[in-house]
Parts: C-alpha cells; sequence; structure tokens
C-alpha cells in the first residue's frame, strides 16, 4: 500500500505540549487533496431532521421518506432507508419513540448512535463476522481527549445531565448495552464530542448534522491554516489553500477567522477546550494548548493560566479599565455599559490586523494623530464590543475545582434528564450542533447587556462623541442579535432598513468629496475605521437579508462594500471569501451587469475549485463565468454603456 504523504505525530514526540497532529510527509500543491475521512457516526442537526438524509451520507432531501415508527428522521429513499436501519436506526428508533413526543438533543442522538454502532459490531465479532472488529474505531473515539478536569462545573453538570438521559434512552433500546456502560461513561462521551465533534455542512456552509471524526480531530487548529476542511456528503476532506512542505504541520480553522483574535480565542476555549496563547505567563502571547508545566499544576503558573481563561471566555482583558459607565437603555434591551482604557493599542493579545479591526477614526484639525492611513484619515484610537454569552464561563475552569461524577451528581442528572421530555427546553444540543458556536437570540430574562470597550493612548475622556458612538455600537450588537428573528418572521425588508440605519450612523470611515470624515451622528466627531469589525458584521448581514427582501441593488451594493473586508479578514483562498464572490455574481447577472458578474464568477470558481474541488458551487461559477462572457461578447458597446451610465448613477 502506498503512503498516504503524511503521517500522525503523536503527542510524546511533540516537544511544544500541542499533542498529536499530522505532519506532511511530501509537497502538497495548493488545491490538492491532503487526507480525508469518513465520520464514525454522525446525527442530523435537529432544525434539519425532516431535509436531511439520516442514514449517514447527510444527504440533502428533495423528497423526504420519514420513518413511521418514530415519526422523527427521514431519509432520501426506500435503499437509505434500509442502509439506516442496518446502521443502527434499528435500535434508535426505540429510543426516539421512548423519548416522543420530544427528539433527544443532537448531542445525546450522537452518542446513541455512537455506542450502538460499538455494540454491533462486537456483537458481529463474537459472531465471527469477517473484518467487523478490525473496522470499528470506536477505540479511536476513546482515544479523544475529553478535558473533564478542565470542565467547570455547569459544564460538568451539563454533560451529566445529558450523559444520564443517553443511558436512560440506551437502555430502553439496548439493554445489554446500557448494562455494559455507566451514565459516567455516556457523559464522559459526551464531553469527547463537546471537544472533537465536527460539524457536516453543505458546500455553502450551511450546517446539517455532527460528526466524530478521529482521524480529522488529529488536524490541528491554526489561525493561519495552511489547509481547509469541507464536505463530500458526510465525508470531510481536507485541502491544501497554500502550498504545504515535507515536514510541515498540516493546519486548519476550527472557528471563524473573520473575527478579532480575542473572540477567535474565546471561541476555542469554550468548544475546543484550548487556549491560543496559553504559553505565556498570563495568557498574552502565542500557542495552541496547555503546556507541559501547566499540565503538572505548578501552582502560579496554572492559577494565571485559568484566571486568563476565565477572562477570556468573557473577552475580559487581563488590564482593568481605567473607567467604567453606564451606556443609555434603548427599548426594553439591557442596558450596557462602558469600559475606558488609556492604551494605544487593543488590551487584550492581539494581531496586527486587530488594530484595524477596531480602530476608531477622528476628522482632520484633532490632535489625535496616530498614523491613520492616507485617505482613510487619522486614527483616534479603538473600540469593540459584544454580548457576553449566559454561560461564557461554563466550559473551561479551575482544575482543582472538586466536582466530579459522584453518586450524588449522577443522581442530580439522572432526576433533571427525566424531566427533560416534558420541559420545553434542552440542557445542550436542542437547535444545532455541539460546536456550532454562539446561538442566535437568546431566551427573555438570559439576554446579557451589552459591554463597549474603548481604548486611545493617554486615556478616554468621556466627551459626548465617545458616548454616543458607543451607545450606536451598543446598540448595532442588539440589531445583530436581532437579525435572524427578524429574517424568521418574514421581516427582511425592516431588518434591511434597520442596518442600513446603523451603518450610516457609524459614518463611512473614509474621507468624503470635501476632505472630512461624516459624521457618526448628529454632531459626533468619531466614525468606525473602513475595516472595523462591527462594519464587516453590518454588512454582511445587510447583504443577505437584501437577498431575502428581494432588493437586489442593495444587495449587491452591500457585498461589493463587504468584499475588501473580506478580503482582509481570510486568506486568499477561503471558501467564504469564494461564496462571496459567487453571490455578487449571481446579483450582478440578475442586473445585467455582465462586466461584474464575469470578474466575480471568475475569483469564485478560482477560490472554490481550489477549496471543494468541484461540485455545485463551482459549476454554478463557472456557469455564470460562461454566461457573462457570451453577453459581454454580444453586446461589448452596448453593455459598457449601460454600465458607464449606472456606475454614474451610483
Amino acid at each position: 500500500m502506498s503512503s498516504p504523504g503524511w503521517h500522525v505525530q503523536d503527542a510524546a514526540s511533540a516537544a511544544d505540549g500541542k499533542g498529536r497532529r499530522v505532519i506532511a510527509d511530501r509537497p502538497f500543491p495548493a488545491g490538492s487533496i491532503v487526507l480525508s475521512d469518513d465520520p464514525y457516526t454522525c446525527a442530523v442537526v435537529s432544525d434539519q431532521l425532516n431535509q436531511v438524509c439520516s442514514c449517514g451520507c447527510a444527504r440533502q432531501l428533495e423528497r423526504a421518506l420519514r420513518c413511521s415508527a418514530c415519526k422523527l428522521v427521514c431519509f432520501a429513499s426506500r435503499e437509505h432507508q434500509r442502509l439506516g436501519w442496518a446502521a443502527g436506526h434499528r435500535e434508535e428508533c426505540v429510543a426516539l419513540r421512548a423519548a416522543a413526543p420530544r427528539a433527544p438533543p443532537t448531542a445525546v442522538r450522537l452518542a446513541l448512535r455512537c455506542v450502538l454502532r460499538h455494540w454491533a459490531a462486537q456483537q458481529d465479532a463474537a459472531g465471527s463476522t469477517a473484518g467487523s472488529a478490525a473496522s470499528d474505531r470506536y477505540s479511536e473515539v476513546l482515544s479523544l481527549q475529553h478535558h473533564w478536569e478542565r470542565l467547570q462545573d455547569g459544564a460538568k453538570l451539563e454533560y451529566a445531565q445529558m450523559g444520564a438521559l443517553a443511558h436512560r434512552l440506551l437502555g430502553a433500546c439496548c439493554a445489554q448495552a446500557a448494562e455494559a456502560l455507566t451514565p459516567r461513561d455516556m457523559a464522559q462521551l459526551l464531553a469527547r464530542f463537546g471537544a472533537n465533534s465536527h460539524t457536516i455542512s453543505n458546500a455553502e456552509l450551511r450546517p446539517l448534522a455532527v460528526g466524530i471524526f478521529p482521524l480529522g480531530a488529529m488536524v490541528n487548529h491554526d489561525c493561519r491554516p495552511n489547509a481547509v476542511h469541507t464536505f463530500s456528503g458526510a465525508r470531510m476532506v481536507f485541502r491544501a489553500v497554500r502550498d504545504i512542505q515535507p515536514g510541515e504541520e498540516v493546519t486548519t480553522a476550527y472557528t471563524e477567522l473573520g473575527a478579532t483574535r480575542w473572540e477567535r480565542r474565546a471561541e476555542l476555549l469554550q468548544h475546543h477546550l484550548f487556549d491560543i496563547d496559553a504559553t505565556t505567563e498570563a495568557g498574552a502571547g502565542g500557542g495552541a494548548a496547555v503546556t507541559e508545566a501547566e499540565a503538572a499544576g505548578e501552582g502560579s503558573f496554572q492559577a494565571k493560566r485559568q484566571a486568563a481563561e476565565r477572562a477570556a471566555l468573557q473577552c475580559l482583558p487581563a488590564q482593568p479599565p481605567a473607567a467604567v459607565h453606564p451606556l443609555p437603555q434603548a427599548d426594553a434591551e439591557p442596558a450596557g455599559e462602558l469600559r475606558l482604557y488609556g492604551s494605544l493599542l487593543p488590551p487584550w493579545a492581539h494581531d496586527k490586523r486587530d488594530i484595524e479591526l477596531t480602530a476608531v477614526l477622528a476628522p482632520e484639525g484633532t490632535r489625535a494623530n496616530h498614523g491613520g492611513k492616507r485617505g482613510q484619515g487619522t486614527r483616534w484610537g479603538g473600540m469593540w464590543g459584544c454580548l457576553p454569552a449566559a454561560n461564557s464561563a461554563a466550559r473551561c475552569g479551575d482544575a482543582s475545582t472538586s466536582f466530579e461524577l459522584d453518586d450524588q451528581l449522577l443522581a442530580a442528572a439522572a432526576e433533571a434528564s427525566a424531566l427533560m421530555d416534558a420541559s420545553s427546553s434542552s440542557p445542550a444540543g436542542q437547535a444545532g450542533g455541539l460546536n456550532t458556536g454562539p446561538a442566535g437570540a437568546a431566551p427573555e430574562g438570559q439576554r446579557k447587556a451589552p459591554v463597549v470597550h474603548c481604548w486611545r493612548e493617554g486615556g478616554v475622556d468621556l466627551a459626548a462623541a465617545v458616548l454616543e458612538l458607543a451607545a450606536q455600537y451598543a446598540a448595532a450588537l442588539q440589531l445583530l442579535r436581532a437579525v435572524d428573528g427578524l429574517l424568521a418572521a418574514g421581516s427582511a425588508a425592516a431588518a434591511v432598513r434597520q442596518l442600513q440605519a446603523a451603518l450610516a450612523a457609524f459614518g463611512s470611515g473614509s474621507r468624503g468629496a470635501n476632505g472630512q470624515h461624516p459624521a457618526a451622528g448628529s454632531g459626533a466627531a468619531l466614525v468606525l475605521g473602513p475595516r472595523h469589525i462591527l462594519r464587516l458584521r453590518l454588512l454582511a448581514d445587510l447583504h443577505r437579508s437584501a437577498i431575502v427582501a428581494g432588493q437586489w441593488e442593495v444587495a449587491l451594493r452591500a457585498g461589493q462594500q463587504l468584499l475588501p473586508l473580506a478580503e482582509f479578514v481570510y486568506p486568499p483562498v477561503w471558501p467564504q471569501l469564494g461564496l462571496l464572490h459567487v453571490s455578487i455574481a449571481k446579483l450582478a447577472h440578475l442586473l445585467e451587469r455582465p462586466a461584474e458578474a464575469l470578474r466575480s464568477a471568475q475569483a469564485a470558481a478560482r477560490i472554490l475549485s481550489a477549496t471543494h474541488g468541484g461540485g455545485s458551487v463551482v459549476e454554478e461559477a463557472r456557469r455564470l463565468a460562461a454566461e457573462a462572457e457570451a453577453e459581454l461578447a454580444h453586446g461589448p458597446a452596448q453593455q459598457r454603456r449601460l454600465e458607464d451610465a449606472q456606475d454614474t448613477e451610483d
């Protein structure tokens, strides 16, 4: 058998404490497949159960064939139903009926499928079914780290509740398997999933299912990855986004790259229980895992790391603010607060680009000249804000906490799980995958007030302009949280109006025709920088909301403004960037602007051919390019006149 061109290096031979990783043994040119992995098992996310096949293929359904017994899962065809039945739905169906009328959380269904697959392989091996034991990868699943000792009490209780529920449902469908395991085993299996599962998505990155990929989990995270993972059905495929050399570690991104470093740090701590800034004394530098010294429990260092992690989960800087002021309360939303710092640079560990992602600009004539770029004005300082998650500190905590899976905890968890069927919500995973990121709108009473951080060298005076910009920032955060709800309620046009108003309030971030900056609201003298992360997120939501509302001109203009920001935050070859080009190409085609459609379609085809290899999105990009070329060839002179006239109007 030929070498795959890579090998897995174990943790013992790694000097940096990062654990196992995949090392390239030969060159991999950009766009080539480095490795692929089929899931040990997968479960369709709860809100896609009637739209995605549950046989394990993760195929989106044109016509759903619903299981007549549990009336919950669907299949693509009778053949897929037979495959699903043989793969474990026979037993799973009994468990789902035992949980009726509610669907168990995605994580619980994933745990059931995992255990049932392993149990079936054991039974086949006992019956001398050839190859069944050798093909079972359950030992690889158990080799994944659960990080139980680093979980805080709330997270341990959450996993214990789900573990007790999973064990109860396992007992309903396969009593022998339940006798071989305990609720403790199920809780720690779920903790493994929490840190190591991957969300299976379609070509447009829409979540479909959650899977356990023992080999895929060996590919570590990097904020500047050399590979990207996409999915062909349920198969996880890693492709190089740049040339990878022999001896180089293969890395991918576990989290959204269009974010500041401290946002990525919080997301990775929350969902994968590792700290990209763990190797410095107070969590201020670069790194990917807890060092050997920390694992050995060296008190001072470990205490600082734990304190830094708890602060990082809430995106709180280690540096205390010089002052804290309340923000005006908007409508029924919780009042927020403004935290002021005397600092030239962001008060978190940051990347160079974070300075631009958080920049606040001032008009000409002020004394706040910190070297703004020509044509973009004067950098005054920085501002960034967030809506802290209700459970932001639940995942990663003090390793010395003595809250183990004792009988009292398991009894409480079992009691809680028994009440879940009648409850209106579940501990976790009800609406989606394990690691799908922050939820949309939090339930009433759990909404957290916005926190806006503002910094400037020499300190920040609480001038009216600062307070007004911070209040607008807080209102924009509340709006971003509400957009999904507006779209779901059929109020896309209202979302468009509100997003346009929010962007107008922050100004353009660049000089106008008179050489001055547009004001951020009446009388204000500060605007967000042209590459500010909030501007990027507002434009992204405006682009998709305008598409839903059928406002093609607005959607195209938002996409055009979003594109340079996306090119700034993403690698040159990255799925989100390619998909944005596809969207712009489609809108330009609808609006009969073939020159622009051709440019974006060609860029999309180039990027997505490297990240996806092929498939529907690449075919669509190539089709759009061909149609635009044909239009240009048919009437180039007339088309140029039309587009020149349109540019004059814009």
